[in-house]
């Protein structure tokens, strides 16, 4: 493993603090009435795919706008003809929506298609450098998701971890882009960053979690 995929790796686990095991709650919390659910993955395959695959017996349809990611089917968010009105007992959107260019027209079409009381589970980062460019669109905030949702009722949205996670993810990602002198660079910043960690850990108690963090979880369910 090079340096680069290293810290890709770190910078990806600090980021993702805590979704792993906030995914599991949510999906055990799944209310099936003893019945099989159906459920959408928006953005097929990757680590969370096979994560939510191995919690749930439920008939889970893929789709992805990229066809290389073989998803069931080759279709944007936006516009999901092919499936019918509450069709769905819940959708997953895990890292997805700040790369569809028009989220609100998403979200109207996921609440269309869950069943009445069918949840939403999607996760969105907010203080995160650009990825997967040029297909990276928004950035939200917990008040920009909560009007987006306005149309869902129990919406949940919560930070996923607090200030100091966050620097570490930006520091992190420096050493995976630009040049090579960038990247050396951004090695210099992380590692006095990752240095200075464990003594600024303590202090992260005193700071308001919900002004800086790395990205949201959020819950909704359709009325």
């Amino acid at each position: 493993m090079g340096i680069g995929s290293f810290f890709y790796r770190t910078s990806k686990r600090l980021s993702r603090a805590h979704l792993y095991e906030w995914l599991e709650r949510e999906v055990k919390s799944l209310p099936t009435g003893g019945q099989p659910l159906r459920c959408l993955n928006v953005g097929a395959g990757g680590d969370i795919y096979q994560r939510i695959r191995k919690l749930t017996a439920a008939e889970i349809v893929q789709i992805d706008i990229d066809a290389d990611r073989k998803p069931d089917i080759v279709t944007s968010v936006c516009a999901m003809p092919m499936f019918e009105d509450s069709s769905f007992d819940a959708v997953f959107m895990m890292e997805v929506l700040e790369h569809v260019t028009e989220p609100q027209q998403a979200l109207n079409e996921i609440r269309r298609i869950l069943k009445p009381g069918g949840r939403l589970i999607l996760s969105v980062p907010f203080i995160f450098p650009l990825h997967d460019e040029p297909h990276d669109y928004y950035r939200y905030t917990k008040y920009g998701l909560a009007y987006m949702l306005r149309n869902f009722s129990e919406v949940s949205i919560r930070e996923r971890n607090a200030t100091l996670d966050a620097i570490l993810v930006l520091q992190a990602r420096l050493i995976i882009t630009g040049d090579k002198k960038q990247r050396l660079a951004g090695a210099a910043v992380f590692l006095s960053g990752l240095l200075c960690y464990p003594f600024m850990r303590p202090l992260t108690a005193l700071c308001v979690p919900d002004k800086a963090t790395t990205g949201y979880f959020v819950t909704a369910r359709r009325p």
